[in-house]
C-alpha cells in the first residue's frame, strides 16, 4: 500500500523545535493549503483553506526552523500518521498528521535576516533554437593519429 503526500503552502507559524532525550530535534508546525472553486449557489469564487499540521525530525526540523518560519512558503514530500489517545475524563482522541521525509524551499525566509534567500533567483537562460548557431563558436581541431601497434607507456 501507499502512503504518500504531496503538498504545497504556507506555514501557519513557526517551527516549535523540541529535543529527545537522546538529543534529536523534534519540529512542529502547521502548512495552509489554499484553493480557489466555485461557489455553486452563487457562481461565485471563494477561498478554502485546508490546514495539516506538519512533524519533522533531525537535522530537516532544525533546517526548516533556521531559514523558515510564519508566512513562508514549502513544499513538502511526507507520509500520514494518526496519533490516538483518550483524555483523563476518558474520551478517545485522534490527530493525523504529516511525517516529513523530504522538503524544498518555496520562498525566501522571513524578512530581516541577514542568512535569507530574499536575494537568490534562480538563472534563467533563453532556449536556444534548433537551428540558431547565434553566439556559437566553432573550434576546428586536428585530431593526432595514433598508431594503435606502438606500446603503451603505462
Amino acid at each position: 500500500m501507499a502512503n504518500k503526500v504531496i503538498l504545497m503552502g504556507n506555514m501557519t507559524n513557526d517551527v516549535e523545535l523540541t529535543y529527545t532525550s537522546s538529543g534529536m530535534a523534534i519540529g512542529s508546525f502547521s502548512i495552509a493549503i489554499n484553493r480557489r472553486q466555485k461557489d455553486s449557489a452563487t457562481g461565485d469564487y471563494v477561498e478554502k483553506t485546508t490546514f495539516v499540521p506538519i512533524k519533522a525530525f533531525g537535522k530537516t526540523a532544525e533546517i526548516i526552523s533556521q531559514y523558515l518560519g510564519k508566512g513562508s512558503k514549502i513544499y513538502i514530500e511526507g507520509r500520514l500518521e494518526m496519533d490516538h489517545w483518550t483524555t483523563p475524563d476518558g474520551m478517545n482522541r485522534s490527530k493525523m498528521y504529516v511525517i516529513l521525509d523530504n522538503f524544498e524551499f518555496a520562498s525566501p525566509k522571513k524578512s530581516g535576516d541577514s542568512n535569507s534567500y530574499s536575494s537568490y533567483k534562480p538563472a534563467v537562460e533563453k532556449p536556444m533554437h534548433k537551428n540558431d548557431m547565434s553566439g556559437v563558436k566553432i573550434i576546428e581541431e586536428k585530431i593526432p593519429e595514433v598508431n594503435l601497434d606502438e606500446e603503451i607507456p603505462f
